[in-house]
């Protein structure tokens, strides 16, 4: 008999984890991830207007957010930034951001802060106007620094070739 409210304790017991982790979950990893960001490209075919890249940036949180800076960077594959870093182990935190980011960044034009009421979804365009625009690493990210100093970058996004250093050079 014991041991079978042994049993049943334990099995409600369990349920009841189950339950609150389902219930408290989201909400603790809104608090640590409030915003969702997306990388995105517009291409353009028919030289209509400038090709673009586009950060859209969803306020997840119950707060109002501030964003003080938006930039998109190069950068490659996670296996090969792995294998980077395996084969130069005692690189300083400085150069372990130029490896992981080779290239130049783009910074999109924002106000002083950007404010995001909860639930807003905004979308902010980066317009490649200038004939010299190459990267050269095949993926694109975008990295979203709140005013609180908190990074939020997105996942990474493969760039057309024509926008690569190796194609240029192919030319």
């Amino acid at each position: 008999m014991f041991e079978a409210l042994t049993n049943a304790g334990s099995v409600a017991g369990g349920l009841a984890s189950i339950v609150a982790v389902l219930h408290w979950g989201p909400k603790v990893w809104r608090i640590f991830r409030p915003i969702v960001v997306t990388a995105g490209i517009h291409l353009v075919f028919d030289r209509s207007g400038p090709e673009e890249i586009i950060a859209t940036i969803v306020n997840r949180s119950e707060k109002t957010q501030y964003i003080s800076e938006c930039l998109g960077r190069c950068t490659n594959s996670v296996a090969e930034n792995c294998l980077r870093f395996l084969s130069l182990p005692v690189t300083t935190l400085k150069m372990r951001k130029h490896a992981l980011f080779p290239g130049p960044s783009f910074k999109f034009s924002i106000s002083e802060t950007l404010k995001i009421e909860p639930l807003e979804r905004v979308e902010i365009r980066y317009p490649l106007t200038h004939p010299l625009v190459i990267f050269l690493a095949p993926r694109l990210v975008v990295e979203v620094r709140l005013t609180t100093e908190r990074v939020v970058r997105s996942k990474s996004v493969e760039l057309p070739e024509r926008w690569l250093f190796k194609a240029a050079l192919r030319q």
